[in-house]
């Protein structure tokens, strides 16, 4: 009898521990949802502002779809509209899994309208395209351009990196019109 109440003991105590480390996982997962709106909020904002400063550019961006480079080689690991933290969120644009310092090269000639570090995105470069389209590539480890240059489809802006809390290298690319994010494998050549 002692054996089996001591048995039970025991059990009770895991599952209290079990249940406490649900909790905690459960308000970590909850605190990462509320990190990445703030996160994605703070983008929109920018987004929001650089729409309201931007100059004329060409807008031959909207004839090109389909037919861009690639903004740096590699695989897809996370595609645009793929659920993340734990399916509360959705991914506005690709994450490519690339070695740490290749080229990101932007995908159609444009000029830069935004080149600094914003929360969750690491070291950022936003490409404005003209006719409400932007571009943007983040979690570098390098930016080469400045807010105001011209950069021609294919020219190297940054390296790929893991900035931002990214914890493999890589670069995360969306593509904006009018700031709603676009599926941006639409606009990208077929590989």
């Amino acid at each position: 009898m002692d054996a089996e109440r001591s048995e039970l003991v025991s059990q009770r105590r895991t599952r209290q521990q079990l249940l406490a480390k649900l909790d905690s996982e459960i308000k970590d997962k909850s605190k990462e949802r509320d990190r990445l709106n703030q996160d994605r909020n703070r983008l929109e904002q920018l987004l929001a502002e650089l729409t309201k400063r931007t100059q004329a550019v060409d807008g031959a961006f909207a004839q090109n779809k389909g037919k861009l480079p690639w903004p740096a080689a590699g695989k897809i690991q996370h595609g645009f509209g793929e659920a993340r933290a734990g399916g509360h969120l959705k991914w506005h644009g690709i994450f490519i899994a690339a070695a740490e310092g290749a080229a990101v090269s932007a995908v159609h000639r444009g000029r830069v309208a935004f080149s600094d570090w914003l929360r969750g995105f690491g070291l950022l470069t936003i490409v404005d395209h003209g006719g409400g389209f932007m571009s943007l590539y983040a979690h570098s480890d390098v930016l080469y351009k400045q807010v105001g240059d011209w950069v021609e489809g294919g020219e190297t802006i940054a390296t790929t990196g893991r900035s931002g809390g990214q914890t493999e290298p890589g670069l995360y690319f969306e593509v904006r019109h009018k700031g709603t994010p676009v599926n941006p494998r639409a606009w990208l050549r077929p590989r």
